[in-house]
């Protein structure tokens, strides 16, 4: 068996320890090439966001115009409302005075029994 070893190792143990610590290497490296691509992939993915940035300017000043637009426009429906239904609600009070209606107190019994069905069915 020993024949076919190459001249460096003198018998088999020497080569499977030799294969051993190839493979404990190997593994290592693999493991720092592993770590290094992520961290690339990583940087790269930010240079590209920064990129699409730089080249999209327009994108992100279109955006803040359509925002800006839409706030002017919620502002001005709400000045709509307040002046069609507000004011016109407020200035039918005159000078904050409560409005009193005389009160309606029957006289005789049918009278209020007149007042009852109006109240209840709603004539």
């Amino acid at each position: 068996m020993t024949e076919n070893l190459p001249d460096k190792f003198s018998s088999t143990e020497e080569l499977v320890k030799a294969y051993k610590l190839l493979e404990k290497e190997f593994t290592k490296r693999c493991k720092i090439i592993k770590e290094l691509s992520k961290s690339n992939a990583e940087k790269e993915q930010a240079v590209s966001k920064e990129i699409q940035l730089e080249n999209s300017p327009s994108e992100v000043q279109d955006a803040k115009t359509q925002k800006e637009n839409f706030d002017e426009a919620e502002i001005k429906d709400e000045t709509e409302i307040k002046t069609e239904t507000f004011i016109p609600s407020v200035k039918l009070i005159s000078g904050g005075q409560a409005v009193r209606t005389p009160p309606k107190k029957p006289t005789s019994l049918s009278e209020a029994g007149e007042l009852a069905k109006k109240f209840l069915i709603g004539d």
